[in-house]
């Protein structure tokens, strides 16, 4: 059976269907759509191909699926689905999955390595994240050379109101500032064991043969690990040893040997290239040995 309404009025429609009770209209088909809309209106006009009306403040269209998908918007050029509202939620996304199976409210994917979310604001917040008892916002790279958040600002590009907990590395500009304080904290001991006034090789002060490290992760196969110390004897050979340990193997191991020459008065600094496979924790420990003067310095490492 089919049933055929036209209209010529614009203002009439060309079917009206009424119920107190049931459905006032009931479409359905085995093999194809159960209700088709389609129009040629002006997009200006804001005339759509199905248009659904709630006049008592409920829902004014009702998607539902026991396994599908319950509404599907999908556009050729321009947004698939959109949500506006005057004085509340534009688009609200609700799930009560099971939290182990990683579900969530709303999910942004972009197929072809674009953003998955983009929130935009004329003078809010683009992107809120809350919870009462969770992790508001979580960012994560699946890659080793991938950036969890990354924060870019006019006035700065992050700020924190509380406690902030690092347990990786702490790199400004390539340097790793932990490393840095620590250097100054052991050099600070250093002088305060040997009086107010450093010693310097040679005018019978008592002092000591010292080095750091500093890595910086570079683009390539290795990084930067930057070697710097004193004490050594002036214009010396220094042979350095780097012996490397990963969180997947046993130990310290595989150790690699270079050279640098110290300064007139005896210090040093010099780079080496080192390996920092991705998907797991790699320590490189130095130790320093000058040829001539025979002393040899403390070990120092850094993590990447």
């Amino acid at each position: 059976m089919q049933v055929v309404g036209e209209s010529a009025n614009p203002t009439e429609p060309g079917i009206i269907a009424k119920s107190s009770d049931a459905p006032a209209l009931a479409a359905h088909s085995q093999t194809n759509h159960g209700i088709l809309g389609e129009t040629h209106a002006d997009p200006s006009t804001g005339k759509a191909a199905v248009f659904g009306s709630h006049r008592a403040d409920g829902m004014g269209v009702l998607g539902e699926s026991d396994a599908g998908i319950g509404v599907f918007g999908n556009s050729k050029d321009g947004q698939g689905v959109m949500g506006r509202s005057q004085t509340s939620h534009g688009v609200v996304g609700d799930t009560r999955s099971d939290p182990s199976r990683g579900h969530a409210g709303v999910l942004g994917a972009h197929l072809a390595n674009g953003m998955g979310v983009i929130g935009e604001s004329g003078g809010g917040a683009g992107v809120v994240g809350t919870t009462k008892s969770g992790t508001g916002v979580i960012g994560e790279s699946k890659t080793g050379q991938g950036i969890g958040v990354l924060g870019r600002g006019g006035r700065v590009a992050g700020r924190f109101e509380g406690m902030v907990e690092i347990t990786g590395a702490l790199a400004v500009e390539g340097s790793n500032v932990l490393i840095r304080i620590a250097a100054l904290e052991r050099e600070l001991a250093r002088l305060k064991s040997a009086g107010s006034t450093p010693g310097t090789p040679g005018d019978g002060a008592d002092f000591k043969t010292q080095i750091d490290v500093e890595l910086k992760l570079v683009p390539g196969p290795f990084s930067e690990l930057r070697i710097f110390g004193s004490g050594f004897a002036a214009n010396e050979t220094v042979e350095l040893t780097v012996e490397s340990a990963s969180s997947l193997g046993s130990g310290f191991g595989g150790g690699s040997t270079g050279q640098t020459t110290a300064d007139a008065s005896g210090k040093i600094n010099h780079s080496m290239g080192v390996s920092c496979p991705s998907g797991q924790t790699t320590t490189h420990r130095v130790h320093a040995r000058g040829i001539a003067s025979g002393r040899i310095s403390n070990s120092a490492a850094a993590s990447c």
